[in-house]
């Protein structure tokens, strides 16, 4: 049992020494999608670098999550860009609540349920309250806010 335990150490030892190796790594990532979304010629290829740094950062920095959401969904608007529009306001809503604030997440995606929604936009409201429910679930959340969204889904 001690080897065992021994083992385990060692090997959590060694994945915290990899935690800069991946942090770089992805840093690295960001920095090229930077680089691609100023470079881009069309307003699609922006939106498109907005989306992938979107992603980078949801559950990585929700501050500059929200700052290429919030572009993104400018640049979605200008381009009629419904699809993207919807997906960025879910991924905000997801933002919002990974920084604590699930209400004002909540309100965003129950803003978009009472618009015209094609099936993927609504499975991208779902997804996102399941996720939103998910960050909180070891949390004494409201009843009301879990049994809503159970229903609605």
């Amino acid at each position: 049992m001690n080897d065992s335990f021994e083992n385990l150490l060692n090997e959590l030892d060694l994945r915290l020494t990899q935690t800069d190796m991946y942090e770089k790594k992805h840093l690295n990532e960001i920095q090229k999608t930077k680089i691609l979304q100023k470079n881009a010629r069309t307003h699609q290829e922006i939106i498109l670098q907005s989306r992938i740094l979107v992603e980078h950062f949801l559950f990585y920095q929700s501050d500059s999550c929200l700052h290429y959401v919030n572009q993104a969904i400018q640049l979605a608007k200008e381009q009629n860009d419904k699809s993207t529009e919807n997906q960025m306001i879910c991924r905000k809503a997801i933002a919002y609540a990974l920084r604590g604030l699930p209400w004002e997440g909540e309100i965003l995606l129950d803003s978009l349920l009472k618009t015209p929604l094609d099936r993927n936009s609504k499975n991208e409201v779902y997804k996102a309250e399941i996720d939103i429910l998910e960050r909180f679930q070891n949390q004494d959340l409201p009843n009301e806010l879990i049994t809503r969204n159970y229903m609605r889904m």
